[in-house]
């Protein structure tokens, strides 16, 4: 009944309301408080004055209020006792609904004539919350005639705004102004209870401080503002600042993905006669070198962009749930219950590719702050700095980064107590640097680390056609687990006949594989890799180039150009090069450069790299079908060494053809001697399977010669080093390979080896790679000079070996020209095991054809 009739006064004071051409508007507001110092529990009063006509009648009337004060000027409505909204509510006229003691303030409301306002008092009572307001304050009006409601807000900037809606309008008695105190102590006014502190000064110095008032009225929706300004708070230098910290981890175990919980607990008081402790400025929090952001966790991530956070709103945020990588709490004793929220990943920026928004909410209050994450870009050490915190009250401020396999962070890469420290400064200006301690053991049951870690890396290597001498691609991978160490620089050696067209391709100049440039043209194949403690994630897009000679001794060189993106984070690009060497049996050893372990910042924590040579007619495989591997040797970033293996299946050596081509040609011998040349000439077509062993036994016609210069063959020893005598050369080779843009050339020298009773014929054949044989000389028993060579597999599409003339000669043919129809005999032996043999007309040059 009672609503009722307030509800027709207000609609009849609505229709008996100021002419249309009225406007509304405030003429003035004041703010003070009863102490300027920082930190102070000070009383705190606004008063505001409605604009009138010179014959103090209102242009309009009041009906919403909102004040916003200063940030950081704070009440603790959780020390004071609460009234129980409801019986304010239905409570009735002429009672005291609330307990005394929950009064924290009093209001003073100026009705009817602005000129000659009527004052009437009302006390202000600390209600119990809404779910979607942290404090509410209910004003006693006309001894219950008129209930006021006021809610409180915290902004983003932590200031408290106080709205009170729909203002009593009743005819004749329009509000045309009023005075707000809020008690700084209430106890110190007369409220009984215990003496505790309410309201709170800021407790920065900054200044001065800037309060604003924003009212509408019945008629008029739009809101007129006046602001006052408050002295700078004074005596910073006297606020208390105190802080700890703890830190925890769910798998603090070495190399391993794990959560991180930091708290930071904050000493609060409230003490009426001893100044507010100061609020949180910047929170700048440094992990210890070693314990790392986590590549892994950009595995699933979809960061959040700012627009979805939206830093300066008080909604909530709209980021996708794959940006939340932990949880926030903030315990702030103004409030009943503590906030809770989530930590996302931010968008990354232009040089800033790491970020977090922080988000927590609770009770009508909405605290949104960003952290801006820096990394050493030589060691990874990881600061974070949150800045902007709103000047409020906080008694513990936690962050729990996730766990689990693909956890935000990753612990450090060897054992021991780690640190993390925390420097914090205070809106007061003072600083705190607290620290806590984890414990980083080698496994679960917390055991010592094996100094230096285990190494011992996996590797796979497959080829896309197993059939002898087809074109194929080739895939190699080396990866490693957990708690070991890092991977270093390779060396893969292939077996003989798993060989590149080289001279088929371009090359990438030197510059551009050193910056990681090169032209398409001269892609032979890709490179993934995954990177990461727990589940790894998964780095694509690289390419693998053909380059020219990188070091000295190489053929050729690789520069493998991997794009540095972990998920959202783009850390550029990094540059791994690579040798290409021949061995002594010509198959290829790939010699890497050490693989990257921090690019940007971030340590990889690589656990794969994968090479795949996909480049159509680049790679063919061997003509062999005997038991090969691919071997190798990896050295972690530490420098141990691991000896690696797969094996490589070659199939159908049978279909391949084998028809080499044999000529033997002499040229006319001396008549002194007979000493004469002898020139061997083996030939291939393309496709055929390539030779094995090469055994040429000349004819009885032709023998050694036994006096000569070639009295000294070359050593064992200098043959070894390249430095054979003059004396002991005795003749020239040359080779022509289709994988070779020129032929290869060199001498031709007698070696003595020990334990062979006759010298061995050395071939060493030079050019873009270096080839040597060593072939071995026998005597048949019929006195037949017999020479025999192992050939490595390469296609090979002539091979000529002249044995010198005259004096440089070692064969003599004293009846050459009169033997009838001489012929040699050979025995030629494919990689696939195939044989050709038989005779071999000996072409004589020089000599006079015999008649019929």
């Amino acid at each position: 009944m009672r609503r009722a009739i307030v509800g027709g006064i207000v609609t009849a004071a609505l229709v008996l309301a100021a002419p249309a051409e009225a406007q509304f508007g405030l003429r003035s507001f004041t703010a003070t408080t009863s102490s300027d110092a920082a930190g102070a529990h000070a009383d705190v009063t606004t008063t505001f004055r409605v604009d009138a006509d010179a014959s103090g009648t209102v242009r309009g009337h009041l009906r919403t209020t909102r004040v916003a004060l200063p940030p950081g000027l704070v009440g603790n409505p959780q020390v004071v006792p609460r009234c129980d909204r409801a019986a304010f509510d239905s409570a009735p006229l002429f009672t005291f609904p609330c307990p005394a003691g929950s009064q924290v303030g009093e209001a003073t409301f100026y009705l009817g004539n602005a000129n000659l306002p009527l004052p009437i008092p009302a006390p202000v009572y600390n209600l119990t919350p809404t779910a979607d307001s942290p404090a509410v304050f209910g004003v006693w009006i006309f001894f219950g005639l008129v209930r006021a409601v006021g809610t409180t807000s915290l902004r983003p900037d932590g200031g408290l705004t106080l709205t009170i809606p729909d203002a009593p309008n009743l005819p004749g008695l329009e509000v045309v102004g009023a005075d707000f105190t809020f008690f700084g102590v209430p106890a110190d006014h007369g409220v009984p209870g215990p003496r505790v502190a309410f309201m709170t000064n800021p407790t920065s110095c900054d200044g001065p401080l800037t309060t604003t008032i924003e009212a509408n009225s019945y008629e008029d929706a739009a809101f007129d503002a006046l602001t006052a300004t408050l002295p700078a708070r004074t005596g910073c230098d006297q606020v208390p600042f105190g802080a700890e910290m703890g830190v925890a981890a769910d798998n603090p175990v070495v190399d391993s993905p794990s959560s991180l919980r930091v708290d930071l607990a904050f000493a609060q008081s409230t003490d009426p006669d001893a100044r507010g402790s100061a609020a949180l400025r910047r929170a700048i929090v440094g992990l210890p070198e070693g314990m790392s952001l986590n590549p892994s966790l950009a595995g699933t991530l979809i960061p959040c962009s700012d627009a979805a956070f939206d830093a300066g709103s008080t909604g909530p945020a709209q980021c996708p749930g794959e940006s939340v990588v932990g949880s926030v709490g903030l315990d702030v004793p103004v409030l009943a219950e503590p906030l809770g929220g989530s930590v996302f990943i931010a968008e990354p920026r232009p040089g800033q590719p790491f970020r977090l928004f922080v988000e927590a909410a609770g009770q009508g209050v909405r605290i949104k702050l960003v952290g801006e994450v820096d990394v050493d870009p030589s060691t990874g050490k990881v600061t974070t700095t949150f800045a902007g915190a709103p000047p409020v009250p906080v008694r513990r401020f936690s962050l729990t980064f996730r766990g689990g396999d693909r956890a935000a962070i990753a612990m450090p890469p060897t054992c021991g107590t780690r640190t993390v420290d925390a420097f914090l400064t205070s809106t007061a200006g003072s600083t705190v640097t607290p620290s806590g301690a984890i414990h980083v053991a080698f496994d679960p049951q917390g055991s010592a680390c094996p100094d230096p870690l285990p190494f011992a890396p996996r590797f796979a290597a497959s080829t896309s056609n197993t059939a002898a001498g087809a074109d194929t691609h080739l895939s190699m991978t080396f990866a490693r687990d957990d708690r070991q160490q890092p991977l270093g620089a390779t060396r893969l050696s292939l077996p003989p006949g798993l060989l590149g067209r080289l001279a088929a391709f371009p090359i990438c100049p030197d510059a551009a594989a050193a910056e990681g440039t090169c032209d398409g043209s001269t892609q032979i194949g890709a490179a993934t890799a995954t990177a990461g403690a727990g589940a790894p994630a998964l780095i694509t897009g690289g390419q693998v180039f053909l380059t020219g000679p990188y070091r000295p001794g190489d053929i050729a060189g690789l520069s493998i150009v991997v794009p540095a993106r972990v998920g959202p984070f783009d850390l550029g690009r990094t540059v791994v090069r690579a040798g290409l060497r021949v061995r002594s049996d010509v198959g290829l050893d790939i010699v890497s450069d050490p693989l990257p372990t921090i690019i940007g910042g971030l340590p990889l924590r690589l656990r794969s790299v994968t090479l795949d040579i996909v480049r159509d007619g680049f790679m063919f495989n061997p003509t062999s079908c005997a038991p090969k591997e691919i071997a190798g040797v990896l050295t972690s970033a530490g420098g141990t060494e691991a000896r690696v293996s797969a094996p490589l299946t070659v199939t159908g050596c049978d279909a391949l053809p084998f028809a080499p081509g044999t000529r033997v040609t002499t040229s006319k011998p001396r008549r002194r001697d007979g000493a004469t040349g002898v020139t061997v000439t083996l030939t291939q077509a393309a496709g055929e399977a390539n030779v094995r062993t090469v055994e040429i036994t000349l004819p009885k016609a032709l023998g050694a010669r036994t006096a000569g210069p070639i009295t000294a063959p070359c050593r064992n020893d200098q043959w070894d080093a390249d430095a054979c005598p003059a004396a002991s050369i005795a003749g020239s080779a040359s080779a022509t390979s289709p994988l070779l843009p020129i032929p290869l050339q060199g001498p031709v020298a007698m070696v003595s080896v020990p334990g062979s009773a006759l010298p061995k014929l050395g071939v060493r054949l030079k050019g873009p790679i270096s080839l040597d044989l060593l072939g071995d000389v026998a005597l048949t028993r019929g006195g037949r000079i017999r020479t025999t060579f192992q050939v490595p597999d390469v296609p090979i599409s002539r091979f000529q070996l002249a044995l010198g003339r005259g004096d440089r000669a070692v064969v003599t043919g004293e009846k050459l020209c009169r033997a009838r129809n001489p012929r040699a005999q050979r025995r030629i032996t494919a990689q696939s095991g195939k044989v050709v043999s038989g005779d071999v007309k000996v072409d004589r040059q020089g000599c006079r054809k015999r008649r019929g």
